[in-house]
């Protein structure tokens, strides 16, 4: 005679996928931090799944760390920015160049999230004056006409301005249409 007796214990389990990142962007891709009160600074926005610590950093084409954004900032899960005024550590204007932002995160129980990358570029001149050339005198009815740099895409509204010399306010002239070259 043998008696045999088993016992099941019930347990449940919890499956940890870790943070995740996603949702990554930047608006405007392009910007002028030319201090002109447009576009001179860029968002990136993104998500995290979990709460965690998150660290964005700028670098620059040979992958020289230009600016720290944010460096093991405690966040809870869901939608967060982090704003570049174009500056690297230093609190100086980065040169016009397209630079890479990394975004990393941690959650709280250290397990990393794959990084995510995308990129924004400096650009502080959209336009270029090709008329008048510069130095010109004018006088009477003048035509101004502008090109757009590499990282001018799809603008439907150009306006120009003008300042005066020893002013800081800017005056609207007037707005421009694209021409077939691809003038203004």
């Amino acid at each position: 005679n043998q008696l045999r007796a088993e016992y099941n214990t019930p347990s449940g389990y919890t499956i940890d996928n870790g943070i995740m990142i996603s949702n990554v962007s930047d608006s405007p891709d392009a910007f002028s931090p030319n201090a002109d009160n447009y576009a001179d600074t860029s968002t990136i926005n993104y998500l995290i799944t979990k709460d965690g610590s998150v660290t964005i950093k700028i670098y620059d084409s040979t992958d020289n760390l230009v600016r720290t954004l944010k460096d093991n900032v405690s966040e809870t899960a869901g939608t967060h920015t982090a704003v570049w005024d174009g500056k690297n550590n230093s609190s100086v204007l980065v040169p016009e160049a397209t630079y890479t932002y990394k975004i990393d995160a941690t959650d709280t129980l250290g397990n990393p999230a794959t990084q995510k990358q995308g990129t924004i570029t400096v650009d502080n001149h959209f336009m270029y004056m090709v008329e008048p050339a510069p130095g010109s005198s004018l006088t009477g009815t003048i035509t101004l006409k502008a090109g757009p740099s590499a990282n001018t895409h799809n603008e439907y509204n150009i306006i120009f301005y003008y300042k005066l010399n020893g002013t800081t306010s800017w005056q609207s002239i007037g707005y421009a249409t694209e021409q077939t070259d691809g003038t203004w």
